[in-house]
């Protein structure tokens, strides 16, 4: 990274720190949308300046997960979390950021009703569950130039106009940053 962009990537880590901050105060007292809208910004912030599988981009999702959750849109609350989860464990390192996101997402499939599954993401070993979480939008690298439509049940994420799609394939991490049609319209 050269100067600049290792002066914007500070910058913005700082800015998405703040409304990171915001999201803490608002899910403390009690107004979870407003948290989920503040860590959609910071992760689109962060998106902008950092790579889509840095310890950056997981936290962020992480984050987002959890006041997704606690504002009851467990969809997109497993979305954040299994996406958080993929990029930690292809890391090869911080075994307790790893267990941290694997007890959340557990966590969720238990507020789900999905207690086998709870109890198979508590004691999975890294790695077992692969690449098959695909996220719409998503960039895959095992096809050149194909790109997953998005379904009913994985809406892709808005926050200020701006549709973030992001996902790991078996051969890399990508993101994407594109206005929605609501925001054009």
């Amino acid at each position: 990274m050269d100067p600049q962009q290792q002066s914007h990537a500070a910058r913005t880590s700082a800015e998405a720190a703040k409304l990171t901050s915001a999201a803490h105060a608002a899910r403390a007292a009690g107004h979870f949308q407003e948290a989920v809208d503040l860590q959609q910004e910071a992760l689109r912030r962060e998106l902008t300046a950092h790579d889509p599988c840095s310890p950056t981009i997981a936290a962020r999702h992480h984050q987002l997960g959890l006041a997704c959750h606690e504002a009851r849109q467990l969809e997109a609350a497993g979305r954040a979390l299994e996406t958080a989860l993929r990029i930690r464990e292809r890391q090869r390192g911080g075994a307790e950021d790893v267990v941290r996101v694997r007890e959340a997402l557990a966590r969720l499939r238990e507020a789900e009703g999905r207690f086998g599954e709870a109890r198979r993401v508590r004691v999975e070993e890294e790695g077992a569950m692969g690449c098959s979480y695909l996220v719409p939008g998503h960039w895959c690298a095992a096809v050149p130039n194909s790109r997953l439509a998005p379904s009913a049940t994985q809406p892709s994420i808005a926050a200020s106009g701006v549709v973030m799609r992001t996902g790991i394939s078996g051969t890399g991490c990508f993101a994407e940053l594109t206005e929605s049609r609501s925001a054009v319209a």
